[in-house]
């Protein structure tokens, strides 16, 4: 599953994989790991940024591409709310 990030951050869809409701999914995850589903998935989008940031000439519009967020700006705000950076910002750092 973990194939599926970069197009794909809805709880629900990865409940569909596993053939559970959105849920039920969301109870057991943060019953074993005290963190929600969403945070997880978030958590491995910034991973992916971060790593396309340092290792790659990729532009921010690219990787907002890549990562299929409907645009450069809105990847930016997740960007940045996540890791309390710009990803230019987190780039140059």
């Amino acid at each position: 599953m973990l194939q599926n990030y970069e197009s794909q951050r809805r709880v629900s869809f990865y409940a569909d994989k596993l053939c559970v409701t959105p849920k039920n999914l969301a109870k057991v995850v943060k019953g074993v790991t005290g963190h929600s589903v969403q945070e997880w998935i978030n958590e491995v989008v910034v991973i992916e940024a971060k790593r396309c940031l340092k290792t790659s000439d990729m532009s921010v519009f690219q990787i907002s591409e890549r990562l299929h967020f409907t645009t450069p700006s809105s990847f930016v705000r997740f960007f940045r709310q996540h890791t309390g950076f710009t990803p230019l910002e987190y780039r140059k750092k």
